[in-house]
């Protein structure tokens, strides 16, 4: 019995969406991070104290201080590869919902008006097939307005990036233990070399 629990509990958790929540208004960006019910503010971040940002500052500068050696580009290849497939496989599971787009134009000149509102709406027009092509949005509400007493235009903009947990745990498993695979050939192969050239250097002697 305590197994059939404990498949319920794994499925559940798999079950459970991770849904990024972005906002754009007068406030500026607005980032959320929910997981089931619980949720998590990333963007504006909260003030921390000024002691940490001390600390934070110092090991920034400790970081920059350090020499930036370059590795072997054949050894790099592969996991750039292999990162490729996971962003490629990423985006295919990813699911964009309630996207929201509020263009209000402003110009007191309803010739200049005319004139961005028809702008607005081509490039909506060409930009939205290209990121149709990759991600999949499930719904969406676009409109574009005018407005002649206004001087300014505004936006306002808002989304959830979601993903099933059981789906990202998988990808991550999968393509982790992929690149781990490779870093581990990639050292072993090194070792392999070091190895015979302090051969060949000992009968040198």
């Amino acid at each position: 019995m305590g197994w059939l629990i404990a498949i319920v509990v794994i499925l559940g958790i798999g079950l459970v969406p991770l849904v990024l929540r972005i906002r754009y208004d007068s406030a500026g960006f607005f980032v959320q991070l929910r997981i089931g019910p619980l949720a998590f503010q990333l963007f504006p971040i909260v003030k921390k104290s000024s002691v940490k940002k001390a600390k934070s500052a110092t090991k920034k500068q400790e970081v920059k201080t350090k020499s930036e050696s370059g590795g072997n580009i054949k050894d790099f290849i592969p996991l750039v590869q292999t990162a490729l497939e996971f962003l490629n496989t990423f985006r295919q599971k990813i699911r964009i919902t309630n996207l929201k787009m509020r263009l209000t134009i402003g110009d007191p000149d309803p010739f200049d008006l005319s004139i961005k509102y028809g702008r607005g709406w081509a490039i909506l027009g060409n930009t939205m097939p290209l990121i149709e092509q990759i991600f999949v949005i499930k719904k969406r509400d676009l409109q574009i307005t005018c407005d002649y007493s206004a001087v300014k235009s505004t936006l306002y903009a808002s989304g959830d990036i979601s993903i099933l947990f059981g789906r990202l745990f998988y990808i991550l498993l999968y393509y982790g233990t992929l690149a781990l695979k490779q870093y581990l050939n990639i050292k072993n192969s090194k070792k392999a070399v070091q190895k015979n050239e302090s051969k060949s250097s000992k009968y040198a002697r």
